[in-house]
């Protein structure tokens, strides 16, 4: 539900404010350049859409293993890291800039809470109801 709501909230926010950047063309020739060099080629595009969904989803993931019942710590620590390192990256390798991440977190989090207050059959019934 969470997702769902995290979903409708970014895609209205890209068709009413939609927002761009260009970024720079990586300079060097190290294997780490060549890797960027490479995603750049298969990502044309210059916009950068606020919120980013690669950071609401992880902050999604994250929300939902930290408190899942079931799996052990280590693995919790693993796949949170593994998260944080994915947000990271979108800013990292210009996917995204700093004000995408500053906005997707928070929305996650409310989106987060709002949905575990309200339950997923209340929300599921106002879809019906539609």
């Amino acid at each position: 539900m969470s997702l769902l709501m995290v979903l409708i909230i970014s895609g209205a926010v890209y068709l009413v404010y939609p927002t761009t950047f260009c970024r720079p063309e990586p300079k060097g020739e190290g294997f780490s350049v060549k890797v960027v060099k490479l995603i750049y080629a298969n990502d044309k595009k210059i916009l950068s859409c606020m919120p980013s969904l690669h950071c609401s989803l992880s902050m999604l993931f994250i929300l939902a293993v930290a408190t899942a019942d079931g799996l052990s710590l280590v693995f919790k620590i693993i796949l949170i890291v593994l998260s944080f390192l994915i947000i990271l990256s979108t800013v990292l390798v210009k996917q995204h800039v700093l004000i995408d991440v500053i906005t997707a977190l928070p929305l996650s989090v409310i989106c987060w809470y709002i949905a575990m207050a309200i339950g997923a059959d209340a929300f599921l019934s106002f879809f019906n109801f539609i």
